[in-house]
């Protein structure tokens, strides 16, 4: 994978205006993650709404038009990060508000090629930046896979 450095070598878009995501942590899914009593069951409630209510394609700023399937619940929920857990409920606003950054080719054994947007967003108080990776198929197809790395601004 490469690295976040590598990744900001391309500037596609000047003068961006990024939109903030805000977490609402108010929400019933947020509500569950918290009373969630390991992060096993938060991982599955959070597969669970990516799989009930984001499932679909989204158009990003650049124009590509990106799938969030059940292979993005898979990936997006493989580890239990409780902050990337949180934002989940968000992916389809970060897809349609966040600026394309780079695509590089990639040895990967389901996608050619990955394409890395920012996005911003807050949490309980506190800034982050994170980038959105989308795999493109050999057919072109663009699907969102995660969001990592995110940094604390």
């Amino acid at each position: 994978m490469n690295t976040f450095d590598e990744i900001y070598q391309y500037n596609s878009i000047e003068n961006f205006e990024y939109k903030v995501i805000k977490v609402d942590i108010s929400t019933e899914l947020q509500i569950s993650i918290s009373d969630a009593t390991n992060p096993n069951a938060q991982r599955k409630f959070v597969f669970d709404y990516i799989l009930q209510n984001l499932r679909g394609k989204y158009n990003t700023t650049d124009g590509r038009e990106v799938v969030i399937s059940s292979k993005t619940a898979k990936k997006y929920t493989n580890k239990a990060d409780e902050l990337k857990l949180r934002v989940a409920p968000y992916l389809d606003e970060m897809l349609m508000n966040a600026k394309l950054i780079n695509i590089v080719y990639a040895e990967h054994a389901s996608f050619e090629k990955f394409a890395y947007y920012e996005t911003f967003f807050e949490n309980n108080g506190k800034s982050y930046v994170g980038l959105l990776n989308v795999g493109i198929t050999i057919e072109n197809e663009s699907i969102l896979y995660d969001l990592r790395p995110i940094k604390e601004k």
